[in-house]
């Protein structure tokens, strides 16, 4: 992948300024006026946002940030590399599946967009693995409902069928955003690799060990990613 900086870089820079990770959209600084005064008060302001990026990343300190890359997805850039991590995970586990990595930043991007909450890739890619969504079966239920998340398909066998993969993927990601990582009520992404509950407590599957599967696949994503 070219351009895409390492995750030490990118946690560095969210540390000495977290905005520069998530964009413009924490980006508090008036475009108006080159006075000391607007620049001091920018910089106070820009403070307060970089918290606030921070908080909806989960990333409050390197350990986090070698988990999970932050990225702008309001910028072409951050989309790119979305994507383009995304891409080689999936390249790696079914270079044939219909699921690219541009849909997986699509979706993560109108999560941002419509909730505010920053999905990260590693989080998204070990769940579409652990679900199924990249396996070469046509038969198992993630890929012949083309709902690659398993996202409303449960134990007792209820089914949720979707027209296309984009809508699988949103489904998804919208489900995220609005129930598990919602930085308002401090849940973050790290924090569901401790306990992968929603707002309800409900978990998101029933493997009892779900979360150290996931922490193992995302531990394996970044060693392909960084390869």
């Amino acid at each position: 992948m070219e351009n895409i900086k390492s995750f030490g870089e990118f946690i560095n820079e969210a540390e000495l300024n977290p905005a520069i990770a998530l964009g413009s959209i924490y980006n508090m600084k008036s475009d108006g006026g080159d006075s000391e005064s607007s620049t001091t008060s920018s910089n106070a302001a820009s403070g307060t946002s970089d918290r606030i990026a921070l908080k909806s990343l989960g990333l409050v300190n390197a350990s986090d940030g070698s988990m999970f890359t932050p990225l702008d997805l309001k910028t072409p850039e951050g989309f790119k590399a979305y994507a383009d991590i995304s891409q080689k995970w999936i390249n790696k586990q079914n270079p044939s599946s219909p699921i690219k990595g541009e849909m997986l930043a699509n979706g993560a991007k109108a999560a941002l967009d419509s909730h505010g909450s920053y999905i990260p890739p590693q989080l998204a890619l070990a769940q579409l693995t652990m679900e199924g969504g990249l396996s070469k079966d046509p038969k198992v239920k993630p890929i012949r409902t083309k709902n690659p998340f398993n996202v409303g398909n449960v134990d007792s066998g209820a089914v949720v069928k979707h027209n296309n993969w984009q809508s699988g993927i949103d489904a998804y990601f919208k489900t995220m955003a609005k129930s598990y990582i919602v930085p308002s009520q401090n849940r973050t992404a790290p924090a569901l690799l401790k306990k992968f509950v929603n707002v309800n407590n409900q978990r998101y599957a029933s493997a009892p060990n779900y979360e150290n599967k996931i922490a193992e696949v995302i531990t394996n994503i970044n060693k392909t990613v960084s390869a």
